[in-house]
């Protein structure tokens, strides 16, 4: 019963405890590095019977605590958030109340305070494609894909910094062959913020999408377009010493990768291939067996380019004769 009539009378004292206005339950969206901002109030009276002995700020993420007095409370957190994810910002208020009848300062219960004691934050980084989102390749060619992720820089005043540490997620979402694959389907942003996978296409035309995504990344998802060609070869066959056409030799590729076989389609030595592979280093040769050697002789390296057409002249045979 004392006990009881204690507690009574000390309530009866403090009158009221400390209130906390203008603190948001949640914050704007920030970038990795942005400057975040916080402001409120702090209500107490009497004035005569409580005080505020200061306050702190725990941003959330184990970063230095930010303290101060008086009954204002406006910081800033200068650098930001190092990494991307959802934060809890919570304000602590020590108070004092006067015991009239002990006549000392004694310490309030700091969750005793009435209002809004914590503040939400999300912090996210920018998601950019380094290399074209749509982009043209060869049938069963390797295509690098590469994405970066920015957070804010205050030199520019935009998202322009390098964010490291963030797990980005590569998935084909269109295959016309069912057979292209990936050379990883995550990758981590290293210290330029960069992060990237290779498609090894199929062996069909058509488009080919990688969709690159991640949590917390604004401009997620991005989804690269492959759009995968055949090339064409065509030209000519000659005789080394007349330097005439020589009908219906047989043309074919010697170089990796190699793509069969083609026929000249009239008696000039015209010839024509479709469906070729592209590649940086191909060959062609000439075999027709009035003329030598058999083998056929090597024309120059050659480009051949997706859904573009590659002529290469002059391919020369020598007859039995000579």
């Amino acid at each position: 019963m004392v006990i009881v009539m204690l507690i009574s009378f000390v309530s009866s004292e403090v009158y009221a405890c400390p209130t906390i206005t203008g603190f948001p339950t949640s914050l704007q969206n920030h970038l990795v590095y942005e400057p975040v901002r916080l402001n409120g109030n702090i209500g107490i009276e009497p004035l005569e019977n409580q005080r505020i002995t200061g306050w702190s700020i725990d941003w959330g993420d184990g970063s230095k605590v930010t303290t101060g007095t008086g009954l204002v409370v406006d910081v800033t957190k200068k650098d930001g958030y190092s990494k991307v994810g959802d934060y809890t910002i919570v304000i602590t208020v020590n108070w004092e109340y006067y015991d009239k009848r002990a006549k000392v300062w004694k310490p309030g219960d700091p969750n005793a305070v009435i209002g809004n004691r914590s503040t939400s934050i999300k912090i996210e980084a920018e998601l950019k494609a380094i290399t074209a989102e749509k982009l043209k390749a060869g049938v069963k060619e390797k295509v690098k894909l590469e994405v970066q992720t920015l957070g804010y820089d205050e030199k520019t005043g935009g998202a322009d910094k390098p964010v490291k540490d963030i797990v980005i997620n590569f998935a084909i979402t269109s295959d016309p062959s069912s057979k292209a694959t990936l050379s990883k389907t995550s990758d981590i942003t290293k210290g330029n913020g960069k992060a990237s996978t290779e498609i090894t296409l199929g062996d069909k035309v058509g488009d080919y999408v990688v969709r690159a995504s991640g949590e917390y990344l604004r401009g997620s998802p991005i989804d690269f377009t492959i759009n995968a060609q055949f090339g064409e070869v065509d030209g000519n066959v000659k005789d080394e010493v007349t330097n005439n056409g020589i009908g219906y030799a047989i043309v074919e590729f010697v170089t990796s990768p190699n793509v069969g076989l083609g026929e000249a389609t009239d008696d000039n030595g015209y010839y024509y291939i479709s469906l070729v592979i592209p590649s940086k280093d191909q060959r062609v040769r000439a075999k027709h067996d009035n003329y030598l050697p058999i083998s056929g002789r090597l024309s120059d390296k050659f480009i051949v380019k997706p859904s573009e057409k590659t002529t290469v002249n002059d391919i020369k045979l020598r007859p039995k004769r000579f």
